[in-house]
């Protein structure tokens, strides 16, 4: 107790005395004490109030962001909607002008957007008009490209060069070829913008005209309304002379792209060889879409589309559309058929016809089918009758229409039991085109549908990067789903062990029906028709060998083009993994 009292003496004694002058200064007055016992109280108010503006202006500044994304993703009401009914009462004028001017490309006088002095928002929040120029682009808005652009430049923020260069070609502006970088090849890692521009320059003395691509919009040839021209390293046999036909229905565009796949082309090309004739057809079973319809040279040097235009009997390809009359009759052709022998022959009405070779008890439909037995199908034509018949191949299309391309067709309709038995397997009173016998396997793969056949899929611009898809083509029904899977088991048997086997590779397991008729001026000929790779098949195909002098040579020659197309579709499908759902069905 004494020690604290003598330390407060203590520091009472070394204290520096206070003057009454510095007395009265340290005394404050009484309002200035309660002024500031009122701020403290005030404080957390003004603070909450600033912190309220600060949210506010977060909030704004992040609808302003969210305008912006909506303007980069090309909703142009939305983003107008958005930007006028939120409060942006907080944020820089400027970046609402620029908003409100990117609003006005949008609207029906864009050039009013971009009057008057705009200024840029500050650093981080500016909107991104780049990015708005190449998605316009990209999306094929080229009007709103365009005006976005001249909205750029205004703010000093211009869209990247290629992007313009771009955009000038295809709003038709003139442009240099040095402009371009012609003699600048763009890394492989470059952009397709990039690829597509060196292109254009590389070739566009050639680019005069309409220009016909690919299916990935590739410039393959060019039109003038009068010939075709083929660009540089494309073969003629790969395009169809119909696609100028196709093209001539379309002179507005700048270009066209079509169905063919090149690379398609050229597998099926190959597959002839040197010395073997005729014509292949691939189709996309699905939509129509032709993706390759060539002939050998000398087939070609003929003149036409071959694949198109020539007609030949359908033979026993035909023995499908005889298997689906039955089922639609509504008997069971695997029971009918599993009691009958074939002994190689068979008379109607006292006229008698053949069999490839004896094939014994047929045991069911997919040994039937698999040996191609002419007796068996005969039998099941007499069975369902004339009309039956004549109605089931009316609804495989023949007498058909198929707008530019010819139907397959029926050329007599009456005849005694003879003439109604080679109806049933493609002799004598029924004639197809390549094209037609790809479209009849498409309808096992095509949920018993047959597609309508296209060539020309969209229109484009002049570098091909903004396809407008032209009216998809409707497909028509053929058959009921049930009739689908025994038809398709047959085909597979055929393909396994029947007159089709061995041809297909492992990796790409195919259902298929072949076919051989001869004609007194044109000698023996085939169809081999098929759908592949199951169970999901991606393609439709049609083989078609002519001009041989015996059936003995023609089947040889079926067989060694077949195999070799086969053998490189499945290395195709392979890169494009198409052999990753592939599997050889149950038979």
């Amino acid at each position: 107790m004494t020690r604290s009292v003598a330390g407060r003496e203590e520091r009472h004694r070394t204290a520096p005395q206070q003057t009454p002058a510095q007395e009265q200064t340290v005394r404050r007055p009484i309002w200035r004490r309660y002024v500031l016992r009122l701020g403290l109280w005030s404080l957390p108010v003004l603070m909450v109030g600033l912190l309220s503006t600060e949210i506010q202006r977060v909030e704004q500044q992040a609808l302003l962001l969210q305008v912006g994304s909506l303007l980069v993703d090309g909703q142009w009401d939305a983003a107008r909607h958005l930007l006028a009914e939120g409060d942006v009462g907080v944020v820089d004028d400027a970046q609402v002008g620029t908003l409100q001017a990117a609003l006005g490309v949008s609207s029906a006088a864009p050039s009013s957007a971009v009057e008057g002095p705009i200024e840029a928002g500050p650093d981080g929040t500016e909107l991104p008009l780049p990015l708005m120029v190449r998605a316009a682009f990209e999306r094929g808005e080229l009007e709103h490209a365009k005006h976005l652009t001249v909205l750029a430049e205004a703010l000093g923020r211009p869209a990247v060069a290629a992007v313009q260069v771009a955009l000038a070609i295809e709003t038709g502006q003139m442009i240099e070829v040095e402009a371009l970088g012609a003699s600048q090849v763009p890394p492989p890692t470059a952009s397709r913008l990039l690829h597509r521009l060196q292109g254009f320059a590389s070739r566009s003395p050639d680019l005069a005209g309409q220009v016909l691509r690919d299916r990935q919009g590739e410039a393959i040839a060019t039109y003038d309304g009068r010939e075709l021209r083929l660009l540089e390293g494309i073969r003629p046999e790969w395009v169809p002379r119909a696609v100028e036909v196709a093209m001539a229905e379309h002179p507005e565009a700048s270009s066209l792209r079509s169905s063919l796949d090149l690379e398609l082309s050229a597998a099926a090309f190959r597959a002839f060889g040197r010395t073997h004739r005729g014509s292949i057809v691939i189709i996309d079973p699905h939509s129509g879409e032709v993706l390759a319809a060539v002939s050998d040279r000398r087939t070609y040097r003929q003149g036409g589309t071959a694949a198109f235009e020539q007609f030949r009997e359908p033979a026993s390809v035909s023995k499908l559309i005889t298997t689906a009359a039955t089922l639609r009759a509504g008997l069971d052709p695997d029971s009918l058929l599993a009691v009958m022998e074939c002994r190689g022959h068979q008379s109607y009405d006292g006229e008698r016809l053949y069999c490839p070779h004896i094939a014994g008890r047929l045991r069911g439909l997919d040994r039937a089918m698999a040996v191609s037995c002419n007796v068996a199908f005969a039998n099941l034509a007499v069975r369902v009758g004339r009309r039956a018949m004549l109605d089931e191949l009316r609804a495989f299309g023949f007498g058909g229409d198929w707008g530019p391309f010819p139907g397959a067709r029926i050329l007599q309709s009456r005849g005694d039991l003879r003439q109604l038995a080679d109806l049933s397997i493609g002799l004598e009173a029924t004639e197809m085109t390549p094209l037609h016998g790809a479209l009849m396997a498409a309808v096992m793969a095509n949920d018993g549908r047959m597609p309508r056949p296209r060539l020309l899929v969209s229109q484009d611009g002049r570098l091909g990067l903004h396809p407008r898809p032209l009216q998809p083509s409707s497909d028509r029904p053929v058959i009921e789903e049930r009739q689908i899977q025994p038809i398709l088991d047959s085909m597979v048997a055929v393909a396994e062990r029947g007159t089709a086997r061995n041809m297909a590779p492992a990796g790409f397991p195919v259902a298929m029906k072949t076919g051989t008729a001869s004609h007194p001026r044109y000698g023996f000929h085939v169809n081999y028709i098929g759908i592949g790779p199951l169970p999901k098949a991606q393609l439709a195909f049609c083989v078609r060998i002519t001009d041989q002098p015996t059936s003995r040579k023609v089947r040889a020659a079926a067989r060694e083009v077949t195999g070799r197309l086969l053998r490189n579709l499945g290395q195709i499908g392979e890169r494009r993994g198409w052999s990753e759902s592939a599997r050889r069905p149950a038979s």
